[in-house]
């Protein structure tokens, strides 16, 4: 476990030998697996730990249609001070329909709380094990999905990694996702998240190239080819039934 986190830390400096050692090791697909099911586990349980403290905490649907109401008349209000003209008839239908709907709502979520056999708290609980336990699911189906295509175009090129080598080492992208953990911040839980993906892609391009020993420049065109070639084919999709609608239409 020790030389696993040293290789996680040395994978965040981009350290050569950090991604040729995992490549080495004779479990490096275990190894990678290990990666992803741990990091996905630890941004899981946080986040889903804290989506339940709010949901239990939180206001009820009561109070939030309230401030919903008020946020809406305050937009009104709003408008009217920037020189807008609002028919009062106009705006009182539009509250009419406001409150009909939400008390249509507010009903919907009086007999659903009635009829769920568990209570409010036991029942969000059970919800946020649910989704903590399905984390790893998530990340090892995009890690491995990913990877194969990658591997698939890294081989047209010349690439040399066996599948247990790409895997392994590209599963150091998993790293810089610690900072998911930050999500629930606004404004910097986005700028984290947004620093995570490209730490990520940069790591994700280094452990191309090392587990294919070939240059970055290759490894970024395996690596963009995944998602390039879709979309070219939906562009030229789109073209050609515009064609035939076009031509059918003379």
């Amino acid at each position: 476990m020790a030389e696993l986190i040293q290789i996680c830390r040395g994978s965040l400096l981009l350290e050569d030998g950090a991604f040729y050692r995992l490549k080495r090791s004779a479990d490096v697909f275990v190894k990678g697996l290990l990666i992803i099911v741990a990091i996905s586990l630890i941004v899981g349980l946080v986040i889903e730990t804290i989506g339940f403290v709010r949901e239990v905490t939180g206001p009820s649907p009561e109070a939030e249609i309230q401030e919903i109401r008020q946020n809406i008349r305050q937009g009104f209000q709003m408008a009217e001070s920037f020189g807008a003209e609002i028919d009062p008839e106009v705006q009182e239908i539009i509250e009419t329909y406001m409150d009909w709907g939400f008390g249509i709502g507010a009903r919907v979520a009086k007999v659903v709380e009635e009829t769920t056999p568990l209570p409010a708290p036991t029942g969000d609980l059970f919800e946020a094990v649910g989704k903590f336990v399905s984390y790893p699911f998530g990340w090892m189906s995009t890690w491995m999905s990913y990877g194969l295509l990658v591997l698939l175009f890294a081989k047209l090129m010349g690439g040399r990694a066996t599948i247990q080598q790409m895997l392994g080492t590209t599963s150091l992208v998993a790293v810089p996702h610690l900072l998911d953990l930050f999500n629930f911040i606004p404004c910097l839980g986005v700028l984290l998240s947004l620093v995570a993906f490209f730490w990520g892609l940069a790591i994700y391009i280094k452990g191309t190239a090392v587990a294919n020993e070939f240059g970055l420049g290759k490894a970024t065109l395996a690596i963009l080819l995944p998602v390039i070639i879709p979309f070219l084919l939906m562009v030229a999709l789109i073209l050609i039934i515009v064609m035939m609608v076009t031509t059918g239409g003379q």
